[in-house]
Parts: C-alpha cells; sequence; structure tokens
C-alpha cells in the first residue's frame, strides 16, 4: 500500500512541476530587482570629486544595480517599459554620483532587460532614506495580448536589497 502512495504523490509532485513550467511558459512574467552594495577598490579608484563630499570613505559609496526583466510569449505585442523618473532625479545630485543604462531585447529566447548600473554617495543618508527615495519611482509596463492591452505598475523601492 505505501508503495502505491509513493507513485502517486510521485505523479502528483511531476504534474505539478510541469503545470508551473507550462504556467511560466505561456504567460509574460516579469521581474524587478534593485541590489545596492559597497563599490569594489577597482571602482572606488575611479571615483572623482571626493573632494567635494564629507565622508569620501570608501563605504559611504555604493553600487546601485536596477535590473527589469520582461519575459513573453508570442502572444505579446508591441511592449512599452518607461520609468517615471530617471534614477537622477529621485535620487537628487547629492547621492547619484554616475552610471550608464543597457536596454537589450532577445527576441530568440522571448526576453527584455533594462539595467541601470550606477554608482552612489551614500555618506549623508540611510538605508531607510535611499529606500524612501526609490520608492518615489514607478515602472510602468504595457503590451497588447490577445489584442488586449495590459498595463502593470511596479515601485522601485519594492525592490530594494541591500547587500553586503
Amino acid at each position: 500500500m505505501s508503495k502505491k502512495y509513493s507513485i502517486v504523490f510521485a505523479l502528483f509532485i511531476g504534474l505539478l512541476i510541469a503545470g508551473v513550467y507550462l504556467y511560466y511558459q505561456n504567460n509574460p512574467s516579469t521581474q524587478i530587482r534593485t541590489e545596492i552594495s559597497t563599490v569594489d577598490e577597482k571602482t572606488y579608484d575611479s571615483i572623482g570629486g571626493l573632494e567635494h563630499v564629507n565622508h569620501p570613505e570608501q563605504e559611504n559609496f555604493k553600487q546601485l544595480l536596477f535590473t527589469f526583466k520582461f519575459s513573453y510569449t508570442d502572444d505579446v505585442e508591441e511592449y512599452h517599459f518607461e520609468l517615471d523618473q530617471d534614477f537622477r532625479n529621485l535620487l537628487g545630485d547629492d547621492i547619484y554620483w554616475f552610471g550608464n543604462q543597457s536596454e537589450f531585447d532577445t527576441p530568440e529566447t522571448h526576453e527584455f532587460t533594462h539595467e541601470e548600473n550606477i554608482v552612489i554617495y551614500t555618506g549623508e543618508v540611510s538605508n531607510d532614506e535611499i529606500k524612501d527615495l526609490l520608492s518615489k519611482g514607478i515602472v510602468t509596463l504595457s503590451w497588447k495580448e490577445n489584442g488586449e492591452e495590459i498595463v502593470k505598475e511596479y515601485n522601485i523601492g519594492e525592490s530594494v536589497v541591500f547587500l553586503k
């Protein structure tokens, strides 16, 4: 009797995994993450203007990596990604030091990615204050699927993770 239950349980788990896999293959999904960590020595050595801050130590400069990924199906048409404010405006000139952004679409894998890699100065603000500033930023993603327009909004502050 116990062998029979083991087989039924294994079949149930297999069907559950297959169902989850098929769901994500047939439905668009998003990932948003904002990682903040201390800059490495190489990045710190490249930072200019240290004489303009009160606390120029390396631990007061952070790397902010914002990543937004949209995985879509063949049914998705005309998607549009938009930040309501850029990171320089969200954080202000006293915090935003420098950065770059990239955006790429990979039709073969049905994935769109937007990344921003930014150095910020946190010598006079707390992690909570940084998170509060980022919470004022909204990402809007819209697309058409089967003739219907879909719009989703994401709060950047809700995606913040502070790494050691």
